[in-house]
């Protein structure tokens, strides 16, 4: 799991369960992420997501959020 900084241009966009792509480590290249989770700040010294890749809907189950993001942490361990 890593922290991100969302760009301004993005904060009303993202949301968990968004595909972003990122700068992993010291590669040029971007990589695919999921969202799992938002917050205000961070510990760590954070490099910006570049751009939404998609966004997984929530449908018209209430419960959804809360699966997919359970789903994700799961994964990413």
């Amino acid at each position: 799991i890593f922290d991100y900084e969302i760009p301004i241009h993005l904060v009303d966009k993202v949301k968990i369960g968004s595909r972003v792509c990122v700068p992993l480590g010291n590669m040029k290249r971007l990589e695919e992420g999921f969202v799992i989770g938002i917050k205000q700040f961070s510990e760590y010294n954070v490099k910006e997501a570049i751009s939404i890749a998609d966004s997984i809907k929530e449908f018209e189950y209430p419960d959804f959020r809360a699966e997919l993001e359970e789903i994700l942490k799961n994964i990413s361990k």
